[in-house]
């Protein structure tokens, strides 16, 4: 009789795991689906303690929290479709139902230690007790680090990700390994800080030595992330989480993309424009350079700093690359004329998917911003509306001469000032010169035309009335060129550098010479598509000369 109950529970778990297999699923609906149980899993856990965070504070948990799980979930994504053998799509559906799974912790706690406050995080610990606490699922103390609610999330999960394989390969060898390896992945990503430690400062003090007091001056100090500093101490350990986690999860989503949709990958690696991504990089580091000088203040550089940098960068990246997706879904007429291996054209992604993508960049560009500081966070969201307004339906400012170079314009002044508020002391303006201001305005409404050069032809036959369809190709070559040596020449009344003389004229010259050899064609060295390189060739040389002769004044 008990047999019977058995078989007939597997029978019905069987036809479970059919049914979840057989639904339709996207890449917009896995993402919407994965995230709806991350925000319900910090409800959960903060309704059952009784909401105990400041309002400082619920931002870099929240983002801990969701970046965290989102790393996990690409890795259970990865694990889970290599062991049992089926495609992604498939371990995606099964995923979906399994990461129910993440709202246990929560509950068992509170039922176990009876509403006790339980602090469930992380374990910090040196190399030689993390290899005994792995040994013993995670050790004693299962009130504080990880509880006994994350063991019995962990359990479960070896559990089914065992079974899983064995119902899918029938192979009790690679079921035991997906149960070991389930709980590895799990324990690795619950002891995280400790592993962190032990990489960076194992090297100084030996890598035996490293203790848990050592990972938790390492990750609960205090300390400013360029000169801004921490929220709270309490969001101290959230908020350094959350800088090594975005990390991992740009770097976990490029590599599976690669290596599950190789077509794809490539074709978003080729339409993010790379000029532009260097352009966009660069003017935060302009910025930043400008604070520090203008500011008269000093940066040290420290791990955590350096972390930061890279989201920051991480961040304005995919704000570009959110840009180029809105640009690419409105213009999908024009570039059947003038960029036709574009994804679209193309028929790399369907027209749902592509938006989705767009819209999981332009989260996690403000994600990432916001972990370094809330304002950053709003400064980006503000450049991705100019962005939108330029490209987008009804407004569309880009078919508008001038109006679509100044919207442009406003959003590459705003990275600049990005980058002037993480070095700048008070978070203000107060210290950046008018005057500069202006011109970086000015040099940016004159200087963007360029990159519009390649699509006259589809602009024009959709009444997109950009400066090169105005002027036409030789007209806007001369009127760019002059424009940008224009933009040399008053640098140096700008800078109030007269040593700047000659680098300012031989780089305007350099750009006004590439301006008019460039060739509308798709292939050679100087083309209109290669020429932003060429160009941000000369402004990186001029700016090596600005930087010199400033450090020398400050000096």
């Amino acid at each position: 009789m008990f047999s019977k109950k058995i078989t007939r529970l597997f029978i019905g778990l069987a036809r479970g795991l059919r049914f979840i297999e057989s639904l339709p699923i996207t890449l917009g609906s896995w993402v919407l689906a994965m995230t709806s149980w991350i925000i319900v899993r910090f409800f959960l856990e903060n309704w059952i303690a009784g909401f105990p965070l400041t309002s400082m504070q619920v931002p870099s948990f929240f983002f801990n929290l969701l970046l965290s799980f989102s790393c996990t979930a690409l890795i259970f994504l990865w694990f889970l479709s290599r062991m049992a053998r089926v495609s992604i799509e498939t371990a995606a559906k099964v995923s979906v139902f399994a990461f129910v799974g993440i709202l246990i912790p929560p509950i068992v706690d509170f039922f176990v230690f009876q509403g006790q406050s339980v602090k469930s995080f992380y374990i910090f610990d040196g190399l030689t007790h993390l290899i005994g606490r792995y040994l013993t699922f995670f050790g004693d103390r299962p009130d504080f680090g990880i509880t006994a609610g994350v063991r019995v999330e962990v359990a479960l999960f070896t559990l089914l990700s065992a079974g899983y394989v064995w119902w899918k390969t029938h192979n009790r060898n690679r079921s035991l390994a997906a149960a070991i390896g389930a709980y590895t992945i799990f324990f690795f990503l619950g002891t995280l800080p400790s592993w962190i430690t032990l990489l960076f400062l194992g090297w100084q003090k030996g890598f035996l030595a490293i203790t848990g007091v050592d990972v938790a001056g390492f990750f609960l100090t205090p300390e400013q992330l360029f000169l801004l500093p921490f929220p709270d101490f309490l969001a101290t350990l959230s908020v350094k989480m959350a800088l090594f986690y975005a990390v991992f999860l740009a770097f976990l989503g490029g590599i599976g993309s690669w290596k599950f949709f190789p077509r794809e990958w490539w074709s978003m690696v080729r339409n993010a424009r790379f000029p532009q991504l260097f352009y966009h990089s660069g003017l935060v580091c302009v910025g930043m350079a400008l604070a520090l000088v203008f500011n008269k203040s000093s940066l040290e550089v420290t791990f955590f700093t350096g972390l930061a940098f890279i989201v920051i960068q991480m961040a304005v990246w995919m704000a570009w690359l959110t840009s180029v997706v809105v640009n690419d879904c409105f213009d999908i007429k024009i570039d059947q004329q003038t960029n036709s291996s574009r994804p679209l054209p193309h028929n790399i992604f369907t027209l749902t998917t592509y938006r989705a993508l767009g819209g999981i960049f332009f989260v996690l560009s403000l994600v990432f911003a916001m972990i370094v500081s809330l304002k950053i966070g709003i400064l980006l969201l503000i450049y991705q509306v100019f962005a939108w307004i330029y490209s987008a339906e009804p407004l569309r400012l880009k078919r508008f001469p001038i109006i679509g170079t100044f919207v442009s314009s406003v959003a590459s002044w705003l990275l600049v000032v990005m980058g002037f508020l993480l070095i700048s002391p008070d978070t203000h303006l107060e210290r950046f010169p008018f005057v500069l201001q202006w011109f970086f305005f000015l040099a940016f409404t004159l200087v963007l035309p360029i990159k519009d050069l390649k699509d006259i032809a589809g602009d024009r036959a959709n009444n997109v009335w950009t400066i090169p369809v105005l002027l036409g190709e030789q007209r806007a070559r001369i009127f760019i060129g002059v424009s940008i040596w224009l933009m040399y020449g008053l640098s140096i009344s700008v800078f109030r550098e007269s040593r700047l003389l000659i680098p300012a004229f031989l780089c305007g010259w350099f750009s006004y010479e590439a301006m008019q050899r460039a060739k509308n064609s798709e292939k050679g060295k100087l083309t209109f598509r290669t020429l932003p390189w060429w160009i941000l060739g000369g402004v990186f040389c001029y700016g090596l000369f600005v930087v010199y002769f400033a450090m020398k004044v400050v000096s």
